[in-house]
């Protein structure tokens, strides 16, 4: 059979509004927003570097660096007491007699201008010849102890020696014959001691003259190697007493 009243209708698609679901909207909530984290510049959160410190414990100590000049100048001239004798040399003598002279009349001198600057040159001039002086008497006196091949070089007024057996191996007497009231003859001597003091003068002063010239330049080096020279020294001593 085939009634309509035996028909069923499919259910007809709904189009009102209230059926129709809308998706969720993308939330704009201002709160949802995360800022990132500004950076902190507050004052009691910003760490200085460390400054530079300039207090005295920072810098060397300078007495320090005294004592050791003081200890220095204490070990070079730190040698044995001896006579005033000792340092009596011919370099002395000459260097006293060549250069002394000379400075002070720069200083006496009308016409120059710079009289201080005269005055400091005459010290230092006295200064040098003093510690040349020292420093060489103490070489030579070592090279004396060494017995070394040139020790004869510094023998105490050596020159003065030299001059005198020099003088003494000349023949300085004189001689004639004279006839006598009876015919005979006579026979004197005389013997000239003006002749020998003037050969002995000559040959010590020529010596010494040649000596100070070496000497001059063995004494700048005595003034650099003292210490080395003293140290040696000693050392021969320990090992000639041991």
């Amino acid at each position: 059979m085939s009634k309509e009243s035996d028909y069923v209708k499919p259910p007809k698609k709904s189009t009102t509004a209230d059926d129709y679901v809308q998706p969720p909207k993308k939330q704009m909530v201002t709160d949802d927003y995360i800022k990132p984290p500004k950076p902190q510049t507050k004052a009691e959160e910003y760490v200085e570097p460390p400054k530079k410190t300039t207090s005295t414990t920072d810098y060397a100590d300078t007495s320090q660096a005294q004592t050791q000049i003081v200890n220095g100048l204490r070990s070079y001239f730190q040698t044995p007491k001896v006579k005033i004798s000792f340092y009596l040399t011919g370099y002395l003598f000459l260097m006293c007699a060549m250069y002394l002279p000379l400075a002070w009349s720069k200083i006496n001198d009308p016409i120059e201008s710079h009289h201080l600057v005269a005055m400091i040159n005459f010290g230092l001039i006295i200064s040098y010849i003093l510690l040349s002086n020292y420093t060489y008497s103490w070489f030579a006196d070592y090279q004396r102890y060494k017995n070394g091949s040139f020790s004869w070089f510094f023998t105490p007024y050596g020159s003065v020696k030299t001059g005198y057996a020099s003088s003494a191996f000349m023949n300085y007497q004189t001689g004639y014959v004279s006839k006598g009231m009876f015919g005979n003859y006579k026979y004197k001597s005389r013997t000239g001691v003006g002749e020998k003091m003037l050969t002995f003068i000559i040959i010590t002063l020529v010596v010494e003259m040649l000596k100070f010239m070496i000497n001059i330049v063995i004494a700048f080096y005595s003034v650099f190697a003292h210490k080395k020279t003293i140290d040696k020294y000693q050392a021969l001593v320990n090992e000639r007493n041991d």
